[in-house]
């Protein structure tokens, strides 16, 4: 499926056909987004309508702080992925800026008019235009569309959102953070060079990504996981941080993909992190690093056998193909 992604200014309205669409910032794409996206596509099918996300970008923090740092779950071109592969027929980027959220709500509605929305889905806490005034509440007031509100969306420990997922994944509690967006998180980047102690020193040759910028990354330590090459997974031992017992002084993110002998230089490589085996250690010496390093490798397989439907749910979202070392 193709699917048409509309980047348009708030007063720059394309023709457009009549739309089932969810709107939201969509960071992340957890379990409560899901079901926005389902309930909009849902009544797409109902009623024969195009499936549509409505999102904005870049993310309104950074137009009101320019200078603050703020990292995401999912970059632009991974909510493009994701929607995608999640079945939308069309997704709507309207540039946030000031003017932008300076409109009313009835301002807002009339644009929502004239993307030809018939059937709009928003969470309950959805707020829009000038100070935020604008909410699901609001957009009611209006007899163009429909609108249907998602309830809150939690589990055992409160309501499901991206901020809780991303304090989860900044603790290194990465399995908990797959419950909660139902999928295994990642980073990606090109494989670079690194000290090359992995192979030379060390007998665990690993793959090291450029870090990412702007995306959230696992709290320091190694992880049990899978390296995506060229559409396929493969088991992995992770590491994030600094190589203590080597003294680097900057972050860097490195596998050790088992069972394979690729040269990787130069390919984009997506690193799955499934959970934490333990925290940055600093060994007295090399011999101390192998042993722990051999124990930590024996901990990748059993933990992916642990989680063979979570990884088929990731690779779906990812159009990735499972390796038969992983699914046996």
């Amino acid at each position: 499926m193709v699917m048409i992604v509309y980047k348009i200014k708030y007063n720059e309205i394309p023709k457009l056909k009549p739309m089932s669409a969810a709107i939201g910032f969509f960071d992340g794409f957890h379990k409560g987004h899901e079901q926005l996206i389902a309930a909009a596509i849902s009544e797409a099918k109902k009623n024969h309508l195009k499936s549509a996300v409505i999102t904005f970008a870049p993310d309104p923090w950074t137009v009101f702080k320019p200078d603050a740092n703020r990292d995401h779950l999912l970059s632009d071109e991974e909510k493009e992925q994701f929607c995608k592969n999640l079945g939308i027929d069309e997704m709507i980027i309207i540039e946030f800026t000031r003017e932008f959220a300076a409109l009313s709500p009835g301002q807002f509605n009339e644009m929502l008019v004239k993307l030809n929305v018939k059937y709009l889905v928003c969470g309950f806490d959805f707020t829009y235009g000038y100070k935020g005034l604008g909410n699901p509440q609001t957009l009611k007031e209006q007899d163009a569309f429909h609108v249907e509100v998602i309830s809150s969306v939690n589990d055992e420990d409160g309501k499901i959102s991206s901020s809780r997922i991303e304090s989860l994944i900044r603790q290194g509690e990465v399995s908990k953070a797959a419950s909660l967006l139902g999928y295994i998180y990642s980073v990606n980047g090109k494989v670079v060079h690194g000290f090359k102690r992995g192979s030379s020193l060390l007998g665990f040759p690993t793959a090291n990504i450029e870090t990412p910028a702007g995306i959230v990354l696992p709290e320091l330590g190694v992880y049990t996981g899978m390296a995506a090459v060229d559409g396929i997974l493969y088991p992995a031992m992770i590491n994030v941080g600094y190589n203590p017992t080597f003294d680097n002084h900057s972050i860097s993110i490195e596998g050790n993909l088992l069972d394979f002998h690729q040269d990787l230089y130069g390919k984009i490589v997506r690193f799955f992190f499934v959970s934490r085996i333990r925290p940055e250690i600093r060994f007295n010496n090399l011999d101390e690093l192998i042993t722990q390093l051999e124990s930590d490798q024996k901990a990748v397989k059993p933990a992916l056998a642990k989680e063979k439907a979570l990884i088929r749910a990731t690779g779906s979202l990812w159009s990735l193909k499972d390796s038969f070392v992983i699914i046996g």
